[in-house]
């Protein structure tokens, strides 16, 4: 038996009311009413008070582009009053005004209007300092002029997802400001900066639909709330011993620093490098290490003050204030940068070249360079200098409640980011010892050797993994001289086993059989690439040393079970 919808008729409370529940198999169902064009009831599947909902509206289209507005509720609403609302939208429409014009008792109808009202009303109370200069970038910098102009009822889904692929991709022009002049720009392409530009716009229509409904000036929905957020990786760049250490000796070096506010090729100014090394030392944001004041700084505790930056989306807004211990070598700076300035009690620690009333105000530029001068991973930003200090933190042994007190975080959930790195350790010392199981060791039950053919091998004197190291040591530095020859897989293995590499400044007794572990994996890995098939004439055409040392290291690493034979 077939479901016979109701036939089209004039929309009346009696008819309205008489109208049947949809059929099982339908969420809803439409009738329209034929003297005025778009308005129509939608009757939903019963509640779970079994009320049946029928909700009045009315349709339009806009640029091409069908809009549909939620007129009322049948039973709070008559059908007298809706039919009444959708002929005054009808006529504004042709009238070509704002569809909702009737409704607007302040002027406040295109997106730009509410940006300044939402700017006005809520961000002082709502929104911290750096959000709010954040905010005010992104709608500088990549919410086009078309998008301001539009009225609030013009909105669609598919205006923010235009705007979120813009973003992501990159490549937006606009005007950066430079010290003294201003320069033409183009953004990169960023999946994070997207998904902080919904959420922005978000807010935004969040703060408009807060306001009680004759407000919303045809504003029914959210419409970025449906929009799904590009995902983001949570990675994270840690710098390895080596890497750190080379980082801090070029920081304090007299050599890499020329005049405080100038820089030359491979020289900067030395009030960045300053900053840069207190952030090195501390793990303090890059925002509060430049904003540091000698106010906030209490030589005779040893302490850093800063107020929070950060208090997290599901707390309230309450001043609170984060002390950070001095460090030996951040004191040592402190203590220089303080005794240089004459000893002042306020003023900023790193203050401006143009205006010294103001903080300096850009480093980014200064690491950048510094970065690819000292050969760190191109992925590096100054913010992972903080993930290493706190995953350092972790990794020495430290609770994650002690680490997170010290970081100033608000919750443990931004410890939780760095387990897996404290996991990966435990992770390794369970391969070591899994891996090596049963290699020239005698069975504890019946003080015989065992029958695996491995268990006959006797290690050497070093160690089975520390004669793979030295191995993997030989090619990759017989590699790196051929470099250009290899193809671009081969490339990224060769880099990963360098950076494996970074703990060896101390010298191989220094090394623990985890970082051993690590490095003869990253070799197999190598290895595997270079006899692929694809890469087996790159291989072949390597000088012959780096080739014997490729074929050595591959038979340790299958005397130590990793490849097979």
């Amino acid at each position: 038996m077939t479901w016979n919808k109701p036939k089209r008729a004039l929309l009346t409370d009696s008819f309205v009311e008489s109208l049947p529940r949809p059929p099982a198999d339908k969420r809803d169902y439409w009738m329209r009413d034929p003297r005025i064009p778009g308005f129509s009831v939608r009757v939903y599947q019963p509640d779970e008070h079994g009320e049946i909902p029928k909700v009045f509206g009315y349709t339009f289209a806009i640029d091409g582009k069908e809009k549909y507005f939620r007129i009322g509720q049948f039973g709070i609403m008559t059908a007298t009053k809706a039919r009444e609302e959708a002929q005054k939208i009808n006529q504004n429409i042709r009238d070509k005004k704002d569809p909702f014009a009737h409704r607007q008792p302040v002027s406040l109808t295109t997106v730009k209007d509410l940006f300044e009202d939402w700017k006005s009303h809520f961000w002082p109370k709502g929104l911290a300092k750096s959000t709010r200069e954040r905010y005010q970038r992104f709608w500088d910098r990549f919410i086009p002029k078309s998008f301001k102009s539009l009225q609030l009822s013009q909105v669609a889904m598919s205006h923010i997802q235009d705007i979120q692929e813009k973003v992501s991709k990159g490549g937006i022009e606009y005007t950066r400001r430079r010290k003294v002049n201003f320069v033409k720009a183009e953004s990169v392409p960023s999946d994070i900066q997207a998904n902080r530009v919904i959420s922005m716009l978000s807010g935004m229509f969040k703060y408009q639909l807060g306001k009680e409904s004759k407000h919303w000036q045809g504003l029914e929905h959210n419409p970025c709330r449906a929009i799904p957020l590009e995902p983001e990786s949570e990675d994270f760049v840690y710098l390895g011993r080596e890497d750190q250490l080379r980082l801090r000796a070029f920081l304090e070096s007299e050599t890499s620093r020329c005049k405080p506010h100038s820089r030359s090729e491979e020289q900067f100014a030395g009030i960045a490098l300053d900053a840069i090394d207190l952030i090195f030392h501390t793990g303090l944001r890059h925002r509060e290490a430049l904003r540091l004041s000698w106010g906030a700084v209490d030589f005779e505790l040893g302490l850093l003050k800063f107020a929070v930056t950060k208090t997290g989306a599901k707390r309230p807004r309450v001043k609170r204030t984060k002390y950070i211990r001095m460090t030996s070598p951040a004191r040592a700076l402190l203590v220089r940068l303080w005794e240089a300035a004459g000893r002042p009690k306020a003023g900023w620690v790193f203050p401006g070249y143009l205006d010294p009333e103001k903080p300096w105000s850009n480093i980014q530029d200064t690491w950048e360079a510094i970065r690819g001068l000292l050969h760190l991973p191109e992925e590096t930003r100054l913010h992972d200098l903080r993930h290493t200090m706190a995953t350092d933190l972790l990794r020495s042994g430290l609770e994650r409640g002690e680490v997170q007190h010290y970081m100033g975080w608000v919750s443990l959930d931004s410890a939780n980011r760095y387990m897996h790195v404290v996991s990966k350790d435990t992770h390794m010392k369970a391969e070591v010892i899994i891996a090596t199981r049963g290699i020239g060791q005698k069975d504890p039950e019946d003080g015989q050797a065992s029958t695996s053919v491995r268990s006959r091998i006797k290690p050497q004197a070093k160690g089975m993994l520390q004669t793979v190291v030295d191995q993997a040591r030989e090619v990759l530095s017989g590699l790196y001289g051929q470099v250009d020859a290899l193809p671009p897989d081969v490339k990224t293995h060769l880099k990963a086993l360098r950076v494996a590499f970074n703990p060896d400044l101390a010298g191989e007794d220094a090394w623990t059989p985890e970082e051993q572990f690590e490095a003869a994996s990253k070799a197999t890995i190598l290895v595997e690439a270079l006899f692929d098939e694809e890469a087996d004439a790159s291989l072949k055409a390597l000088p012959e040393q780096v080739q014997g040392s490729v074929n050595a290291l591959l038979g340790q690493l299958r005397r130590l079970g990793l490849m097979e034979a």
